[in-house]
């Protein structure tokens, strides 16, 4: 074996409320609308941002939807380097094996 590709995101690190957390946040700032918790996992969690930005803002044009989801990507990293956050429970254990083992 010579490497090991990670899906970060909700393996290596459960990030899911703070996606939630900013979402709401974007919709309420761009859009003016309040979503709730429950309307957010029905119509937003598990999907793209491309596909939520063209349903929630009403937009086809992928310039403006590429701005779109950069901006809550930003608002999604400011966040994370504001918090004290760590790798799920054995990762770095995990990983210092896989250099023992030269992986």
């Amino acid at each position: 074996m010579k490497g090991i590709i990670f899906d970060f995101n909700g393996t290596l690190f459960y990030d899911s409320w703070i996606h939630e957390e900013v979402w709401i946040q974007f919709f309420k700032e761009k859009l003016n609308y309040e979503m709730s918790k429950e309307e957010y996992r029905q119509r937003i969690f598990g999907r793209d941002n491309n596909a939520i930005i063209k349903e929630m803002f009403g937009i086809d044009d992928l310039e403006k939807v590429h701005a779109l989801s950069e901006e809550k990507e930003v608002m999604y990293r400011d966040v994370c380097r504001s918090m004290d956050i760590a790798l799920v429970k054995g990762a770095e254990d995990f990983f210092d094996y896989l250099v023992e083992k030269k992986i």
